[in-house]
């Protein structure tokens, strides 16, 4: 790994049936078991498509489908990306480019969240088509991408 990891801090932010945890810089070693590193330490990492790569790092989770959310070390500007476990491969999903900017992303989804923490209550409280478009602007302008299928899932789109 060429890049040093950044500053970790937990957080758990929860949106009706599904969220996102991170984990802290003390707690993300142990979560790079079944990925980087198996139970035993012996290394997952390998060299073919598909295969887990040196330089990803685990830092949190989707809470609606356990997908691993990484940031890659070897890039300078440590870009996020996300990949479907249980498949037999990895291929990384775009979150965002930077986590300085997984982060700002992170913070709208927070804010989009209040009052909408559980199904029920986001069945109380649906998110409305004007919260819905603003959301998507403001994440297309965060991550440089129209379309972010990643950050849409929360919002239902």
């Amino acid at each position: 790994m060429e890049f040093e990891i950044p500053r970790l801090e937990a957080k758990n932010v929860e949106i009706g049936y599904g969220g996102i945890l991170l984990y802290s810089l003390d707690a993300s070693p142990r979560e790079q078991i079944g990925y980087s590193i198996r139970k035993n330490g012996e290394s997952l990492i390998g060299f073919d498509d598909g295969d887990w790569l040196e330089g990803w790092y685990v830092i949190g989770r989707d809470l609606s489908l356990g997908d691993p959310i990484f940031i890659d070390l070897n890039d300078p500007e440590i870009p996020v990306y996300t990949s479907s476990h249980g498949m037999g491969s990895w291929t990384p999903a775009f979150i965002a480019p930077s986590y300085p900017s997984f982060l700002l992303a992170l913070g709208l989804l927070e804010c989009i969240s209040i009052g909408r923490s559980t199904p029920a209550k986001l069945h109380a409280n649906p998110i409305s088509k004007e919260e819905s478009e603003k959301y998507l602007n403001e994440i297309a302008t965060i991550t440089g991408e129209a379309e972010n299928y990643f950050w849409a899932s929360y919002v239902g789109i």
